[in-house]
């Protein structure tokens, strides 16, 4: 009867045993199956970070190519010196870039795409008033005065150079 009673005892030992190592090596697929689909979100995230950053430096250019256009073209505007109209000659071929390239790394996501659809027209008044500025002063030879410049005679009280005082203030 010991012998059949050792047996029992082995076959129930070996039995957990069995049950504990199988179940070690379930966790330890779990856990590994876990890990793997932990990693590639992680990896996932990290590419849309990427993206993020790579249309926040699209923007910027943008913005920094189009305050140079309107830079040199108002530059070009108070001195005539053809030299400063580089960055407004070369401008309209840039943001078409940067408009494409814009268009590009938003077109996953139909929002961005609605907030280039608004930035747009921004920019193209903003390459308007550049180009005015520039015919106005290939036309005219004259410093084209801005509302700015008005504003502030209002202010002061007088008129500029280069245009005639009206009759309630004099020069």
């Amino acid at each position: 009867m010991g012998q059949f009673e050792d047996s029992a005892i082995e076959t129930t030992l070996l039995r957990w045993v069995t049950a504990g190592v199988a179940s070690a090596l379930l966790l330890t697929g779990f856990m590994g199956f876990l890990s793997a689909r932990t990693a590639k979100e992680a990896a996932e995230d990290a590419d849309w970070v990427t993206h993020t950053y790579a249309v926040k430096a699209a923007l910027e250019d943008t913005l920094r190519h189009v305050v140079n256009i309107e830079t040199g073209a108002r530059t070009f505007d108070s001195t005539g010196e053809d030299a400063f109209l580089e960055p407004y000659v070369n401008g309209e071929q840039v943001i078409a870039q940067d408009r494409d390239m814009l268009r590009h790394l938003t077109a996953d996501n139909r929002a961005q795409q609605m907030r280039l659809d608004l930035l747009e027209p921004q920019i193209t008044a903003k390459l308007g008033i550049a180009k005015k500025l520039v015919a106005t002063r290939r036309e005219t030879g004259a410093v084209a005065p801005t509302a700015v410049f008005y504003r502030i005679q209002a202010l002061e009280g007088h008129s500029w150079p280069w245009r005639p005082a009206s009759p309630s203030r004099p020069v």
